[in-house]
């Protein structure tokens, strides 16, 4: 069995262990309280989500999305999105919000209602910059200089592929190739960070095809492009069952063929998936786990973390609005990690952020150990960002990410299904 097999195993049976966990605990409400209110002083991060999309659904998307019907469903789901925003705010007084994060769903559905959203965001936690994703089908019609209006810092367009063929195995129904373009090339200038968002790994992909989407990405001059892998539950097999993993030995040759790729047009990875040409001190990444230690999300499906404790909120809109009508937040399901569990989440997410932070707080000989090994390994990273030869050390980040990532949909998947 090779490294990359026992890696994939190891984080496979970490991932499926703290699902199951996560699913079948019960949300202690007391407990919410009262780590929301202990926040004080700490810098994290807020993550809002939209759960409507324009139909038809994309058949690949593993996130908690649901055709919007009536502009009414989400005028009555933004209003529960205002109370919720309060409730925290109340809770957080002390406590400074570094980024700001909508994602979906697709936020700018109704980017009037998004408007409003943003400005009850604003005024309750200030200036932090603003990352909103977005379909380009609703881009079209000054959709661009009104989010620029809004002030948003960094603008992630969901494009996924520039050929036809791909976005049909996807089940993706897009605009023209030639009018995603355009849209993009007119956000271009007008946000600190423009990002497109590209989908690969799908039945049918070549080392050719991988390359053709890249170029045509860092053709238009973006300032990054995040290159996601197919990341389907078991559950998604019922309406894609065409959609499997590749062999470890096959994703790698088509990772190693993005990532050459990339650093032959000058972009170069800021995760193993997100490939950039500006500096780190200027970029907005979309992978926000990578920043900060702590989290707080709002909004249906949203996950949240805090130390050692974790929550997810409800996965139906309809009960979300329920929910935050009887007690002004939203949690579902809540429990606490384990001392190794936490370990293990913070320093894997500042692995794939390619750097090495400081841990909160050393708490026992265990967690010593387990972030001096982390250094050492970030250390043999060396100039991961230049050298052609890290390419298997990305890789493996990238494995170990996909992994936790599917782990997280098949929860989705759960939560959407039945109703949690």
């Amino acid at each position: 069995m090779s490294f990359y097999s026992v890696l994939s195993f190891a984080t496979k049976f970490f991932s499926k262990s703290f699902v199951s966990r996560l699913i079948l605990s019960q949300p202690n409400l007391d407990l919410h309280r009262k780590y929301i209110e202990s926040m004080g002083h700490k810098y994290v991060a807020l993550y809002l989500h939209i759960p409507y999309c324009l139909e038809p659904l994309c058949r690949f998307c593993c996130f908690v999305r649901y055709p919007l019907k009536k502009r009414s469903e989400l005028l009555d789901y933004a209003s529960a999105m205002v109370e919720e925003i309060q409730w925290y705010h109340s809770k957080l007084d002390r406590t400074s919000i570094g980024s700001i994060y909508f994602g979906g769903g697709t936020p700018t559905i109704d980017i009037n209602v998004l408007g409003e959203l943003i400005d009850t965001v604003r005024s309750h936690f200030g200036n932090a910059p603003i990352t909103v994703e977005s379909n380009p089908r609703t881009l079209v019609n000054e959709g661009i200089d009104v989010l620029k209006s809004l002030g948003i810092k960094r603008l992630s367009i969901g494009i996924q592929s520039f050929q036809d063929w791909r976005l049909r195995k996807m089940g993706r129904f897009s605009l023209p190739v030639e009018e995603n373009k355009r849209i993009i090339k007119e956000a271009l200038g007008k946000f600190d960070t423009v990002n497109i968002d590209m989908v690969w790994g799908i039945p049918g992909d070549t080392v050719n095809s991988i390359i053709h989407d890249a170029v045509e990405s860092f053709k238009l001059g973006v300032d990054q492009v995040t290159f996601y892998p197919i990341m389907p539950p078991p559950m998604k097999s019922k309406v894609m069952p065409d959609y499997v993993s590749l062999p470890i030995s096959r994703e790698l040759e088509l990772y190693s063929a993005l990532l050459l790729t990339s650093l032959r047009f000058g972009y170069k990875p800021d995760t193993p998936w997100c490939m950039s040409k500006i500096s780190k001190g200027q970029q907005l990444i979309d992978e926000y786990i990578t920043e900060y230690y702590d989290f707080i999300g709002i909004g249906a499906s949203s996950i949240g973390k805090i130390g050692n404790y974790v929550y997810v909120n409800t996965f139906n809109p309809e009960k979300y609005i329920r929910f935050i009508n009887k007690r002004a937040f939203s949690v579902t399901r809540s429990m606490k990690l384990g001392k190794i569990d936490k370990e293990l989440f913070d320093i894997q997410s500042s692995l794939f952020g390619l750097g090495m932070r400081k841990p909160a707080k050393i708490t026992s000989i265990m967690s010593f150990i387990l972030w001096s090994l982390a250094h050492l390994l970030f250390n043999a990273l060396g100039s991961i960002k230049d050298a052609h030869e890290n390419i298997q050390l990305l890789y493996a980040l990238h494995l170990i990410q996909k992994t936790l990532y599917t782990g997280m949909n098949t929860l989705r998947e759960i939560g959407m299904n039945y109703k949690l």
